[in-house]
This record gives structure tokens, sequence and C-alpha cells, in this order.
């Protein structure tokens, strides 16, 4: 049923000017029916332009238009006159800029489709005219008011861009008959300027929005190929997004060893889910997106009613309350889930398909270096050399360990086992500024130390993030120990570079020594023994050797 129904209305056609309908509205006495328009899909407008300048593109705009409603306010002598863009995906309209000559205009932005006059510009893709609106229909047809004004009259006309309905621009009045056809082909020149003044700033804002979009993005891909550490890629992720996306909270969750969802990276404005907390995946609106690996906007986060949106009882663990809207995007490995990235922001209907197609360029240049790490992991776990350092790995050098081991009691040769540490490891991260590049150039030069001590067939594995292991074959307990001091005094007497020409790391290091008994030749108790004499050695002070 459509609104013809509902009353006597009489046309006409301006060529010119576009069709006008002049509407003189009688409402039928007894109509209880639901008036339910059916509306074709259109591309979705943007709400705010927004640009990064001294003045931004939105209000630059802003101020033109609300200088045109000024002027249409005083010539056609309205009582309101208001521009609204219209989004017809969400089948909202959403009251930008308004003159006003009295009180009791809505402090809500966002109004739903409906019967209203408005929603019949929308729909109707020209302008509208009502002569006279009864008391009774007026709360039906004016709802851009908190309460009845008295609008007696009303006139509306859609504002184009590239053949879509981006806006309305519309003017009432509390006198019958204020405006008649010759007003709404005034109002509609009028809709023509908004409608020129959108498609000059559309290309201004898209030119800086998409400077203000690739240049972050040219740099965030850059640096996936120059860093190689994963919380390197986290932090350049989040700023990237920082310079993209608008947002008041940003959190990026990944999947731990434990199959837990856990927040690794937090930016916000106050009040957040702090790093390190656990996401609940099945009673969560987080988790169970990262579970369906479904991504989305939630418009109205007040629409998720008593469901969390990261575990039971954020807000008193110091999470900001749930108001206004949220975007999700989990980050996925092929068919599998890593993690996921929430963006928020106190205003509800905030986030579009737009921020949501630029969440997803970085999401899926994120989930490639995931990919990467992850293959990397695994060549790791195959791989019998260590890629840091060019070491045997720790599994290769166990695996080596036991071969030698039933070598030696074959043989009965003496051989021995070394374990060498670094110690007060947090001192020296502290004394790196936590430089990953500083730390790996720790491992290898000590790396080439050991080695340039240690014969051909002696094996030198790493075995822990600091931690080497030697099998010194064919040699006595003494000698081993002189051999284990020389490495010592050498380590505590080297210098190890950090990049800036001006400061260096000293450092020392502990050593524990076990050699092979024949009588219990069991590669465990070997290993177990190394790693007592070790701890021996650490608990005295750390930089001597200890013999088990």
């Amino acid at each position: 049923m459509t609104l013809e129904s509902q009353g006597s209305y009489s046309s006409s056609m301006d060529l010119s000017e576009g069709v006008i309908n002049v509407r003189k509205y009688k409402p039928e006495k007894a109509s209880s029916q639901t008036v339910k328009i059916e509306l074709e899909p259109f591309s979705e407008p943007s709400p705010v332009l927004s640009g990064h300048a001294s003045l931004s593109i939105e209000e630059e705009l802003g101020t033109l238009i609300c200088e045109m409603l000024t002027t249409i306010k005083a010539t056609v002598k309205a009582y309101t006159v208001c521009f609204a863009w219209v989004s017809t995906n969400k089948k909202k309209i959403y009251l930008a800029y308004k003159e006003v000559s009295g009180e009791g205009f809505t402090g809500e932005k966002w109004l739903s489709f409906g019967s209203d006059a408005v929603t019949q510009v929308v729909l109707a893709r020209n302008g509208q005219l009502y002569t006279e609106i009864s008391l009774e229909d007026e709360p039906k047809l004016i709802r851009y008011y908190s309460a009845p004004t008295g609008v007696k009259s009303f006139m509306g006309v859609p504002v184009f861009h590239r053949e879509q309905v981006y806006g309305v621009l519309f003017a009432d009045s509390l006198e019958k008959g204020k405006f008649q056809q010759e007003d709404v082909k005034l109002l509609n020149r009028f809709g023509k300027i908004c409608a020129t003044l959108i498609d000059n700033y559309a290309v201004k804002s898209g030119h800086l929005e998409s400077i203000r979009f690739v240049e972050p993005a040219i740099a965030f891909v850059h640096l996936l190929y120059k860093q190689a550490h994963l919380e390197a890629h986290i932090e350049a992720f989040c700023k990237a997004i920082e310079r993209v996306i608008e947002f008041d909270h940003l959190a990026l969750s990944l999947i731990n060893s434990r199959s837990e969802l856990q927040v690794r990276n937090v930016r916000s404005k106050g009040g957040y889910v702090a790093e390190g907390a656990l996401v609940d995946l099945e009673h969560s609106a987080v988790g169970q997106a990262v579970v369906h690996g479904e991504s989305g906007i939630i418009d109205d986060l007040a629409s998720l009613g008593e469901m969390p949106r990261f575990f039971a009882g954020e807000v008193a663990s110091g999470v900001a309350p749930a108001c206004g809207s949220m975007l999700i995007m989990p980050i996925k490995l092929g068919d599998f889930v890593a993690g996921v990235v929430t963006l928020e922001s106190s205003q509800k209907h905030f986030f579009s398909q737009e921020s949501a197609q630029k969440a997803r360029f970085f999401v899926n240049a994120l989930s490639l270096s995931l990919k990467n790490f992850l293959l990397k992991d695994r060549i790791k776990q195959v791989s019998p050399f260590d890629e840091g350092t060019g070491l045997l790995s720790a599994k290769a050098f166990y695996e080596r360990l036991r071969y030698e081991l039933n070598r030696a009691t074959r043989e009965r040769t003496e051989t021995a086992l070394l374990l060498i540490e670094f110690d007060d490891q947090k001192g020296i991260e502290a004394r790196s500024h936590q430089n990953p590049a500083v730390l790996a150039n720790l491992m290898q030069a000590t790396a080439r130390m050991i080695v340039a001590n240690a014969r051909n067939y002696d094996l030198v594995g790493r075995v822990g993030k600091m931690r080497f292991g030697i099998c010194l074959i064919n040699i006595t307990e003494i000698n081993a120990r002189f051999w284990a001091e020389k490495v010592r005094e050498q380590v505590v007497n080297f210098p190890f570079e950090t990049g800036d020409q001006f400061r260096t790391i000293l450092a020392t290091v502990s050593i524990g020594l076990a050699r092979l008994r024949h009588e219990q030749a069991d590669l465990e108790l070997w290993i177990e023994g190394a790693e007592k004499a070790l701890q021996h050695a650490q608990n005295s002070g750390g930089n001597c050797v200890k013999v088990f």
C-alpha cells in the first residue's frame, strides 16, 4: 500500500524542474493499516565526508550548506530548514545541518526510513509538497521533532550525486498553504547547488582520502619486507590503521599456543580491554566472530544485550561500557582463523563499508605476514640448522648427541657436554633497548667465538634463546674445563656491538659441564647433569664454570 491510498492528491510536471507531487493531505478517519514500502537497494553513501586539512572537507562543505540553509529560511519564511544525508543500504536518514526558529528539533541524528515526508522524498526520488497537514497525522509525517510542533506545510527535494539520492533538502512551516509549487522549484534549485557542491567536494575528499590511505599502506607493506619480527609487524599494523581509519579503540588479538584468543596490542583513548586479556570464544561477540570466521559491523552495541564484547565482567575490569559501534574483522590464514582486529567508536553507525574495505587491506597484508612466520617456524622444526647463528638447531644437536653417546660408549672414549648460557638476560635485553637486531648480533658473535675454539668434529648447537650446547669429543674432564674457562673469559672481555658506535654491551656467561660416565650411558642423565651444573654456576653468581 502506498500513501496515495490514504488521501487525495493532485500533481503537475515541470520538465525543467522534475516531477513535483503537490499534496493536500486529507487523512481517513479510521485507518489502522501499516504502510510497507519495498525499496530497491542503492550503493551506500557516506554520511560524513572526511579529510584532513586546516579545515576538513566535512567542515568546509557543512559551512557552505549552513549558509545556504540560512538563505532558504529567510527567502521562503520557513520555520525549519534542514539538510540530511541518506543511507539507502541502512535505510536511514542522517540529520546533518539545520536552521530552526524554535526548540523541539530531535536530538537523534539518525532516523530510520518510515512513512514520513522526508522518507517519501527519498523513495519517490522527486520533490514532495504537503500544503496541509492535520494534527492527527503530524506525528507520522513529521518525525524530526521530539514532540508535535504544529507543522502544517512541508516541502522537500532530493539531492543527487552520481544519479543516487545522496541527501534531502527540506523545509516546513506552521502555516497552512505556506509553500507553493514555485517554492518547491526554488528549493530544487538550491538542491542542485548542493549536488554540485557535493560533486566538487567528493573529488577533493576522494583525493585526500587516497593520499591518506595509500601512503600508510605503502609504508606498511615495505616494513613487512624489512622487519623480520612479529611484534614489529603488529606495531606497524596498528599505527597504519590509526592513520587511515578514525576510531576510539583498537584491539588486535591472536590465537596463542594453547588455542586461546589473547589480546596482543591495544590502541585506546582510555578505558579498554588490557593487553594479555583472554577473549571468551564461546560467549562473546568477538569470540563468536572468530569461531565462525565472519567479518561485520555492529552499528549499535546496545543490540548485543547481555552478551559481552570480549569476556564476562569486562566493564568491571576497566573496559568502557558497550555503547556506539564496532567493526570486527578476523585474521584468516586460508581456512583457519589466526586472530581478529576490532575497531570501536562511541558513536552509533560510525563505520561504513568503505572503512571495512580499508581495514581489510591491512588485515590481508598482516595475514600474509603471519603465514610467512608460520612457514618459517615449520622450516625451523625440520631444518638441522639454527637460522640466527648457523649452528645446529636444538633438535639436530640432541639427535647428534645421542649418536656421539653411543659411539663414545662403544669405543670407551672420554666425552664432555657443556651448556653455556648468558647471565642477567633481562638486563641484556634492557641495555639493548629490546632491539632484536642487537640480541641477534650478540648470539652470532658468541657463536663465532665458540666455533673458533671448537674442533671440526666437536658438536656445537643453539639449544635455547640465549643458550648453547657443546659436545667436546675425546677430551678429558680437566681439558674440557680449561676449554670452558677460555670461552668464558673471551665472552666477558668482548664488547658486543649495538649499532651505536659509542655504545657496546658487556655480558657474562655461566657454563655447566658434565662428562660422560660409561657406566651410566644414558642421554637424559647426561643432559640432566649438565643442566644441574649450569644451574649451580648461575646460583653461584654467574660468570663461572661448574662441573657435575
